[in-house]
């Protein structure tokens, strides 16, 4: 999959965690790659660099990565609210990941990693989207069910958000 055209933020507050983020990308034949030391300066970063993916790490000062999520989820009048978001981690704990899923990321992955786990990650998210929900709870992003089983009745009040168009 040519993936060249594909425009990334990468923001972590560890300077080698986030050289390797940039690298892993670099080396699937991303190159528009931008960089953000901390969640703060990723949202000013996020409004002039106009990504097509977030790769965000979970643990920072200040602004997580799942408060900077959740921002950018619940944005709605900005123009990144649909952007599909990776989440990365040191922790795999499955709460960890609920957690991640409930704020809206699109994929979860846990540090280190390689490349191919990266690229499989980005594969998935342009390969199968889930569409995008609005629940009265307050969730707004990705439907966090991957499975397309059919069940006797949906119980989860939701609608379907309209996706912007391309």
């Amino acid at each position: 999959m040519d993936l060249s055209a594909l425009r990334v933020l990468a923001i972590d507050d560890n300077g080698f965690s986030r050289r390797l983020v940039t690298a892993a990308l670099r080396s699937l034949n991303i190159h528009q790659i931008a960089e953000a030391e901390n969640a703060i300066d990723g949202f000013g970063v996020l409004k002039a660099f106009a990504p097509d993916m977030i790769v965000v790490d979970w643990v920072m000062p200040q602004v997580d990565g799942l408060a900077f999520c959740k921002q950018v989820r619940g944005d709605k009048s900005g123009n990144f609210r649909f952007l599909p978001i990776i989440m990365t981690t040191s922790y795999s704990e499955i709460w960890r990941v609920q957690q991640a899923r409930d704020v809206g990321i699109n994929e979860f992955v846990v540090k280190p990693f390689s490349a191919r786990t990266l690229y499989t990650k980005i594969k998935t998210i342009i390969d199968n989207p889930r569409p995008y929900i609005d629940i009265t709870d307050g969730y707004f992003g990705p439907d966090r069910r991957r499975r397309t089983s059919p069940v006797k009745e949906d119980r989860r009040g939701q609608k379907k958000a309209d996706t912007p168009a391309a």
